[in-house]
């Protein structure tokens, strides 16, 4: 009786344990949107779908400023702390702000904060969360040093031997062995071993680096979990559709459709069904796929998509001879047959792509040195992201490739 009562005794403190972890994983989940089965918030009397607390607050919830409107930080601290015109939240008056718009003074919030439908157990779960992000966003980091994971390849260590050799010695060729005071120390890390809500400075990476997303999207998965950033990823991507977490240095299918339009000229005809806003559009004279071409063009580029390619081939097919096709390299590959078609009778059929390796570690490198820089003395994973996106839009090339018959 006594080793059963013991044993019950030991998988109640066991479960109690693990609560605040499971409790801050789901926090973390509705905090950033990602949580399955969420109502849809209130801006006053109208349901809104997709608002996420992240999505106004930042990923740190340090707040900020949006228009004319100043946003409040709702970290742990902030949460926790008086100010001038309200005493301190507790768990009971943050699940009351969310649900009904009321403050911790009880002064009817604005209508801009959007109302959540959420349980008390939810509420209870994204307070949790709130009150570990500050140290979420400084894992890895220390007063002299900074830890940056190098993903791990499955089943071949000498593969990962190597980039971490590569990444280092670019990392030396750059001569920055110390940055705001601190060193900074290149790790393996398996992606399969990261914790959903791990805060373990001793162990978590400050961000990953070249990681290969699978098309199922469970590798990303884990890293969103895991809250980390990653750098130059590899494998199954959606350049312009990656989460913020997520950094390529290569140019994104926006970026390749940019330089595509650049070639816009006297005769070079832009055909397209779909093109990214912006002032370089606005003036463009564009042709729908079954328009007619004007006879001095010499050069068509094709930003369509499988639809517009087929309408394009069926009616331009016999006037293509002695004419140049560039396209996205993307389309290349997702229609070789219909391309393989265009190129029977084209006299050139030229792609373009993001220049460069998926994985360049002097590149990779480069990278880092400058978001470090930008992102100074407190640095955060999210202070880091937003210098990084800066830098990296000076440094994302395209390249165009002749695609052989």
């Amino acid at each position: 009786m006594k080793r059963c009562l013991s044993i019950a005794v030991a998988m109640i403190a066991a479960s109690i344990a693990t609560l605040p972890s499971r409790a801050e994983e789901t926090g973390q989940a509705i905090y950033f949107g990602r949580a399955d089965g969420l109502p849809a918030a209130r801006i006053g009397t109208i349901a809104q779908r997709g608002l996420t607390c992240a999505g106004c607050h930042g990923r740190d919830a340090g707040g900020g400023g949006e228009g004319r409107s100043r946003i409040p930080a709702i970290h742990g601290a902030a949460l926790g702390a008086a100010t001038s015109v309200r005493p301190a939240y507790d768990a009971e008056g943050f699940h009351r702000a969310l649900t009904e718009g009321h403050d911790s003074a009880g002064r009817t919030m604005s209508i801009a904060m959007p109302r959540f439908a959420l349980s008390a157990a939810q509420a209870d779960a994204l307070w949790h969360f709130l009150g570990t992000i500050a140290d979420r966003e400084r894992a890895g980091v220390s007063a002299n040093g900074v830890r940056i994971g190098v993903a791990t390849t499955a089943g071949d260590r000498q593969a990962t031997q190597r980039s971490l050799d590569d990444l280092s010695a670019a990392w030396k060729a750059r001569g920055r062995p110390v940055l705001h005071g601190r060193e900074v120390e290149f790790i393996a890390v398996a992606v399969d071993s990261l914790g959903p809500t791990s805060v373990d400075v001793a162990s978590t990476p400050f961000l990953l680096v070249g990681p290969t997303l699978d098309r199922d999207g469970r590798t990303l998965a884990l890293l969103q979990q895991a809250g980390l950033p990653v750098l130059a990823p590899q494998g199954s991507l959606t350049t312009d559709r990656l989460p913020a977490e997520v950094v390529s240095l290569r140019a994104n299918e926006r970026e390749v459709a940019a330089a595509l339009l650049a070639l816009a000229g006297p005769r070079t005809s832009i055909v397209a069904d779909m093109l990214p806003q912006g002032e370089q559009t606005a003036s463009l004279p564009v042709l729908t796929p079954d328009a007619p071409l004007p006879e001095e063009t010499q050069r068509i580029v094709l930003l369509l998509g499988e639809a517009g390619l087929r309408s394009f081939a069926a009616t331009h097919h016999s006037h293509l001879s002695g004419r140049t096709l560039v396209l996205p390299l993307s389309v290349v590959e997702a229609q070789p047959t219909l391309v393989g078609h265009l190129l029977a009778v084209a006299t050139d059929v030229v792609a373009a792509r993001p220049a460069g390796d998926a994985l360049d570690m002097p590149a990779v490198a480069a990278a880092l040195e400058a978001g470090l820089i930008a992102a100074g003395r407190n640095l955060t994973r999210t202070a880091f992201l937003e210098a990084l996106r800066k830098t990296r839009q000076q440094s994302a090339g395209v390249e165009f490739v002749r695609i052989q018959r």
